[in-house]
């Protein structure tokens, strides 16, 4: 827990300073020029809904340029209060900068004026044909719906008609429920000094109106619209119209960005639901193009400031792009490449999804998963552009847009949500949520197994390097690139990785194919020879064939037997693999894989698992004994195979590890699903619920935290929202590190029944410590915490167990107070406390597997048949025995629980005349 914490605190700091990344060539504090005359307003910002955004007066918007709150960003959503900015209560951001980008050619040289992190605008109108001197009323004026004629603020009184502020009927014109108004120019040809440009002025007058209302369905809503006007005496050719955003969805570093053309968007949503500032519902960011410039066009008609003209059209988007990080233009040409929807070095974007030449960078749906869909999250820049188009001295043109943040229950919802709401003007209705038509869990990381042991630990005598499922051909491990490769993955045959134990013993034992080193490495098959276990498909009880190969560089170790070499010798080393088939016999070539012909190396063998053995310290062959055993547990989830679990060994009380499980869902639209831990309180997941669109996935950790050492046991369900249908289930197992001391425990028998009148037997063996179960004091024996135990003896043997047992009997009602009659196998963990003579504390846990009554199952032998049907009968009407848990003959599940003649009709039908069938009752 200590590490998570420290994690979060690092992430604290760092999201302050990696939260917006201006390009590293940027130095200046993102303000025009170099005049310090400039009466530059950085200070004005507009709050009339759930969005706080500063607006300036030289082209750039959505920065926090004064550092009024200190955030250098300055849009802020949701926006609660100016209090909860400053005190760093709600500073969540979905974008660090924007700004009007303006191209084009005057008298075949290109220029370009960029409000990116400085900007090439000054403040005010322009007049003569330049800029005009620096004035203290070229600000940015506000109006309020409650500051207009009737109680009028400063701005109102003072609306800067002279400078081309817009009126109706005489009075400044207010839109919404706030209107924030500026004008700015490109005519000072010092002030053209960004990174990006550095161009002679283009002589541009841009009058800036942005405003925002807080009416239902409006309030994540920003308008914003640019009158532009060519002052500057020159004819500007091939002119483009661009807006430029630096978007950063509560951190920089995981953006994805996107278009849709024909909708007129672009769009920006976060990479995952992992977010420093919006956690797991992460929003989006998008911009919808409303109206675009002029250009003739008889027969159409066009609209500015609502007005028809007649014999023009308004044009539609040019080009959409985006860029990161690194990339960003650095010159002139450059700029103008990227507005018109081109590589930087001005070579075409190319469609990887058709081969197609496309100015739309990003054209694919990421909703429904197809085509062109951004998979680079980063610090990314989108714009959009209109043009080309002559813009002639005298000329104006207008483009109208609205920005738009759309927040769902995560990523690609909030995307729905912010599209909803563009297409629709208003919050628009709620997206429709399907039911899932299926939900499927994985493992993320196939590369190691979960879990390897010895049993019994105190035997132990080997050690090494143990080897995970290989999971392509060719794909080396430990460093090797050609070794090893294997014909199966646990992706495409999650069926082969099962528990696989290797029990050894000196009289027990079965051949393996040997595969030895020679000359190049080619690790050909040299024979068939005897090692001292046999290996086991336990889930399937198959024996397995293995393989092991030898170097004969090293002479002395060359013997064509398996025998690892002392812990610490790096060579020679006895590797041993453990293949899927079934165990040949005595005749290597019986099998449908001839391993007699193929190479370690240039084949793919079906090997599951393998280890690089060797003999600890103070052991030797010597050692190996019946009984011993070692265990390959694969962390392999198999959607075919039931139950599936996920486990968790050896971590310390109050430390926490994690397994990043993968979900996947496929549904005919959005859908939502619920996922739920029940069972001990160690397992956490960080989601309730998440939406899923059409095919897709993503990782979701799940967490073990045991508070005190013992087994905890618990279930991962995933259930659909709409139908309310279990999509998939998977046991949590944990172990928490034990005492050092610690003893091996089973349970018979191995599938036991929760009947409460019947007894369980537990056996204990294998102390460690040089104990036996004779030294233990029986009377501070304790099941699950409890002093419980019916009778305890001492037996002399015991086939899981070397040397003396003890047989420890308990209620099964103490044993499993909690499991109901239901369908199914559930692992019940279980722990065994006790002390020996001299004091010394032992602690042991295992897990038993208990097999829960079928409603129907009326004398408990885990069939639902006509002797039930019989033995219902005798019990209501011939005076025969009651049911041995009497919930079960419930049969029609009645929820009175009455017993009676519609359970038997039910259950003849059931069986005999295709009936409902019989199934659990849900209480």
């Amino acid at each position: 827990m200590r590490r998570f914490v420290c994690t979060c605190m690092l992430l604290a700091i760092c999201s302050t300073i990696a939260l917006a990344l201006p390009p590293a060539t940027y130095d200046g504090p993102g303000q025009p020029g170099t005049d310090d005359a400039l009466t530059v307003d950085n200070d004005t910002y507009i709050d009339a809904n759930l969005i706080l955004m500063f607006v300036t007066n030289h082209g750039n918007f959505g920065r926090d340029l004064a550092d009024v709150f200190d955030y250098d960003y300055g849009t802020f959503y949701p926006y609660t209060s100016t209090a909860d900015i400053i005190s760093g209560a709600n500073t969540s951001s979905p974008l660090f900068a924007a700004g009007l980008w303006l191209g084009g050619k005057v008298n075949g040289d290109h220029r370009v004026a960029v409000s990116e992190y400085t900007s090439e605008y000054v403040p005010g109108p322009m007049a003569g044909g330049t800029f005009q001197p620096d004035s203290p009323e070229f600000r940015v004026y506000r109006l309020h719906e409650d500051s207009l004629a009737g109680n009028p603020n400063e701005d109102y009184t003072t609306w800067p008609i002279d400078q081309g502020a817009p009126i109706e009927g005489g009075h400044p014109l207010t839109r919404g429920d706030q209107h924030v108004w500026t004008v700015f120019n490109d005519a000072d040809p010092d002030q053209h000094q960004a990174f990006p440009g550095a161009s002679e002025p283009l002589g541009v007058e841009a009058r800036q109106s942005v405003w925002a209302e807080d009416a239902a369905g409006q309030q994540t809503i920003i308008r914003i619209q640019y009158d532009l006007h060519n002052k500057g005496g020159h004819t500007i050719d091939s002119f483009f119209i661009s807006i430029w955003l630096d978007p950063d969805i509560g951190d920089a570093g995981d953006d994805l960005g996107g278009c849709d053309s024909a909708n007129q968007m672009i769009f920006v949503y976060n990479g995952d639901n992992e977010c420093t500032h919006y956690g797991a519902t992460p929003p989006a960011l998008g911009v919808k193009f409303e109206q675009g410039p002029m250009v003739p066009s008889p027969g159409d008609t066009a609209y500015y400031n609502g007005v028809p003209i007649p014999d023009y059209r308004n044009l539609g988007l040019y080009s959409a792009n985006k860029y990161v990080n690194g990339t960003d233009p650095n010159d002139i040409m450059e700029t103008y490449n990227y507005m018109r929807g081109l590589n930087a070095d001005g070579s075409p974007r190319v469609d990887p999804t058709t081969a197609e030449v496309t100015r739309f960078m990003l054209r694919g749906d990421p909703i429904a998963g197809t085509g062109w869909i951004d998979d680079d999250p980063r610090d990314c820049r989108i714009m959009a552009s209109y043009g080309p188009m002559t813009f002639a001295p005298g000329d104006s043109q207008q483009v109208v847009f609205t920005m738009a943040v759309g927040q769902g229950l995560e990523r690609i919802a909030s995307l729905i949500d912010v599209k909803n709401i563009l297409e629709s003007g208003s919050g628009g209705p709620d997206p429709q949520v399907t039911a899932a038509d299926g939900a499927e869990l994985e493992i993320t990381d196939y590369r190691y197994l979960h879990d390897l042991w010895f049993a019994p630990s105190s035997e132990r005598w080997l050690t090494g390097r143990f080897g995970q499922p290989l999971t392509a051909p060719g794909v080396g491990q430990m460093g090797y690139e050609s070794w090893f490769g294997s014909s199966l993955n646990p992706e495409t045959d999650p069926d082969a990785f099962t528990t696989v134990e290797l029990r050894f013993s000196n009289h027990n034992v079965q051949n393996a194919y040997l595969y030895c080193r020679g000359n190049g490495h080619l690790y050909d098959y040299c024979g068939y020879y005897q090692v001292p276990f046999t290996a086991w498909d336990v889930e399937n009880n198959r024996q397995l064939n293995v393989f092991f190969y030898e170097n004969d560089s090293y002479a002395s170790y060359w013997d064509q037997t398996w025998a690892p070499p002392p812990a610490g010798s790096y060579e020679p080393s006895d590797y041993l693999l453990i293949a899927e088939s079934e165990y040949s016999g005595a005749d290597p070539t019986n099998t449908p894989i001839d391993y007699t012909n193929l190479n370690l190396i240039s084949d793919s063998l079906d090997v599951l698992y393998f280890g690089r053995f060797a003999i600890e310290a103070g052991h030797s062959m010597l050692d190996l004994a019946d009984g011993q055993k070692l265990v390959f547990q694969p962390q392999v989830l198999n959607p075919n195979g039931a139950p599936d679990t996920v486990f968790f060994r050896d971590v310390e009380p109050g430390e926490m590890t994690q397994q990043e499980v993968t979900v996947s869902a496929t549904s005919s639209g959005l859908s939502t699903l619920l996922f739920e831990v029940t069972g001990a309180g160690a397992f956490t997941i960080p989601l309730e619920k998440t939406i899923f669109t059409f095919s897709t996935s993503q990782e979701m950790p799940v967490s073990f935290a045991p508070a005190s050492a013992g087994v905890y046991s618990g279930t991962l369900t995933v259930t659909d929202s709409v139908s309310g249908a279990v999509l998939e289930e998977v046991v949590l197992i944990g172990e928490a590190a034990t005492a050092p001391l610690a003893a091996a425990t089973t349970i018979e028998p191995d599938r036991i029944l929760p009947i409460m009148n019947e007894d369980a037997t537990i056996f204990l063996g294998d102390l460690q410590g040089g104990y036996t179960v004779n030294d233990i004091d029986q009377g501070t024996l304790q099941i699950n915490g409890e002093s419980m135990p019916v009778d305890v003896a001492v037996l002399g043997s015991h086939p899981d167990f070397t040397g003396e047992a003890l047989e420890i009997t308990v209620r099964r009602a103490h044993l499993i107070p909690t499991f109901p009659p239901i369908v199914g196998e559930n692992p019940l963990p279980y722990t065994v406390a006790f002390a020996t003579t001299d004091q010394q504390a032992f602690e042991a846990a295992s897990v038993a597997n208990v097999v829960g009554l079928q409603t129907g199952d009326l004398n408990g032998d885990l069939r639902v048949d006509l002797i039930d049907l019989t033995y219902l009968v005798n019990a209501l009407y011939l005076g025969g025995p009651d049911p041995v848990v009497m919930e079960a003959a419930n049969i029609n599940c009645d929820e009175a629980g009455n017993i009676d003649l519609s359970d038997v009709v039910y259950m003849g039908n059931a069986l005999f005349l295709g009936g409902p069938p019989i199934g659990p009752c849900d209480r």
